[in-house]
């Protein structure tokens, strides 16, 4: 199915409206703590006739780490907040945008209906002069 470019474009900008409500969520997540959980776990074994002295040979060792990272951005100097006001803003010119376009589509189609109306009214005008031009053409006849 063809899509009018009204409809692309309708499309297009929900599309965007979406990237710039994403936009804003991503913004707001740097005002809040992050929490970072690590983990690593290793196993090794130590070959029996080697470069290690009797107790290591042969033997296995475990290494198991585990670290949690906690920060959080004071944001003293507003960037965080300068960041969230542009996301927010360029997520309402998005959505302005996504109205214009639903207007715009919305106005295609009242003059497509517009249109087809004044063709209907000009296949009227059409048919009743057809009308008219077989009566004239009638009445030329008979009294020939």
């Amino acid at each position: 199915m063809r899509r009018s470019p009204a409809a692309r474009a309708s499309r297009s900008h929900q599309a965007r409206l979406r990237a710039a409500q994403a936009q804003t969520v991503f913004a707001q997540g740097a005002r809040a703590p992050q929490v970072a959980l690590n983990g690593e776990l290793t196993r090794q074994r130590y070959p029996e006739h080697g470069l290690y002295p009797a107790p290591l040979a042969g033997s296995y060792s475990t290494d198991a780490r585990a670290a949690v990272d906690f920060s959080w951005d004071l944001d003293f100097w507003g960037r965080n907040r300068a960041l969230i006001a542009a996301a927010r803003a360029g997520e309402q010119a998005a959505a302005a945008d996504r109205e214009a376009a639903r207007l715009a589509l919305a106005v295609a189609v009242v003059r497509a209906y517009i249109q087809l109306d004044l063709q209907y009214g000009l296949l009227d005008v059409t048919n009743d002069n057809l009308r008219q031009q077989s009566s004239i053409l009638e009445l030329t006849r008979s009294s020939a």
